[in-house]
């Protein structure tokens, strides 16, 4: 009877103590599984998208649209977002990690807008409403008449106008791109169509350039020569462009009345350091054919900061030293642009057209030493 007993009183001990650790067994489970719910749900926030969100106005409340918006690296000039405002003004830009960033934003018309040392690190950031400034231009006695918008979205193609578009004149091309919806120019003058590489057009023609006769000839070419230009993300079979990321065509303008005219034009933009243009535009025509003849001349002197960050880790993945250098160099690009084309008028809806492009650049870069760097050595000491 005894044994009964003591082992009935030992099934009663082991039940409360079954009765007392279970529900600190639930709690450890519990907290263990929202520990690492919670370390899943950080490296989803992480893998996720960090948006950015906000909306262009004028000065009369009216929105923005096509404009382009650039994310940089906040000690960079590397581009690692771009993107267009919709018809309503507003855009949208998502990021893969938290980052310090520079926001840029770009419209034809309009002054430069700039942020600085914005940091992403929220899932979204709502930049509210930005109001662009538009681009102060004295105009008298002038009318304008426009027939078409300054900017079209039609089928696979964005199209600017630029016939009675003031704000373009004594542009050069390069300088007129840079502010087009999309298009980005990087330090070296490479043209990039929403972050891809492009193939320039000119009236549907590829140009067989090289890329620093290319870069020339754009530099040297003036915009007010252009009737307008358009963007192609996608391009159709008829332009036979693999592997590009996408054209833009550069459409002349064209001469309508016989006989001789032509045209003359120059100007200047002043900054750190002046940058004149000028150029002619000489063009015959009858009947029988259209002989045209433009030069164009550019001198840009501009600053181009570089900034190198190295850092160097040991085999296990310690840091051992980090360095950073910024190196200013002054750079001048002088351009010479000539180009000549015949028409000839074989029907009444059949013409055959010759054209020649050059583009002849001067590139000078007058690198100077580093003018800031630091280097930072980590000594690690083991035990003996």
């Amino acid at each position: 009877m005894q044994e009964q007993l003591n082992e009935k009183n030992r099934s009663i001990m082991r039940l409360e103590e079954n009765r007392a650790v279970t529900p600190t067994y639930i709690i450890i489970r519990w907290c263990t599984f929202l520990f690492f719910f919670q370390i899943f749900l950080a490296n989803g926030q992480n893998i996720g998208e960090i948006e950015i969100i906000g909306r262009l106005r004028d000065s009369r409340g009216e929105p923005i649209s096509f404009a382009t918006v650039l994310v940089k690296g906040a000690t960079s000039s590397q581009i690692i977002k771009s993107t267009q405002s919709n018809d309503k003004g507003m855009f949208r830009l998502e990021l893969s990690s938290p980052q310090q960033l520079t926001l840029e934003i770009r419209m034809i018309g309009f002054e430069v807008y700039t942020k600085t040392d914005l940091f992403a690190n929220v899932d979204q950031i709502d930049l509210g409403t930005i109001e662009l400034k538009e681009t102060s231009i004295m105009l008298k006695g002038v009318v304008i008449k426009s027939e078409k918008p300054f900017i079209e979205n039609q089928a696979g193609k964005i199209v600017v106008n630029l016939e009675n578009e003031i704000l373009s004149n004594g542009l050069s091309v390069v300088d007129l791109m840079n502010q087009l919806p999309g298009v980005q120019i990087t330090p070296d003058d490479q043209i990039k169509l929403n972050g891809r590489g492009i193939t320039i057009f000119i009236d549907g023609k590829a140009t067989p350039l090289s890329t620093e006769a290319l870069q020339g000839m754009l530099r040297g070419m003036n915009s007010s020569n252009l009737q307008k230009i358009e963007l192609i993300t996608n391009p159709s079979s008829k332009y036979n462009a693999e592997g590009s990321g996408g054209i833009i065509n550069l459409v002349k303008k064209k001469n309508h009345k016989e006989g001789l005219t032509g045209s003359v034009y120059g100007g200047y933009q002043y900054g750190k350091y002046g940058r004149p243009n000028a150029g002619v535009v000489l063009n015959f025509k009858n009947k029988l054919y259209n002989v045209f003849l433009s030069g164009d001349y550019s001198y840009t002197k501009y600053i181009l900061d570089a900034n190198i960050n190295s850092s160097f880790f040991s085999a296990d993945q310690q840091l051992q030293s980090e360095s950073m250098s910024m190196i200013r160099s002054i750079r001048s690009n002088r351009s010479v642009s000539p180009s000549i084309g015949v028409d000839l008028y074989l029907s009444r809806n059949t013409t055959l057209s010759l054209s020649g492009n050059l583009g002849d650049q001067n590139f000078e870069k007058n690198g100077k030493p580093i003018l800031f760097s630091y280097n930072l050595t980590k000594t690690l000491f083991l035990p003996i």
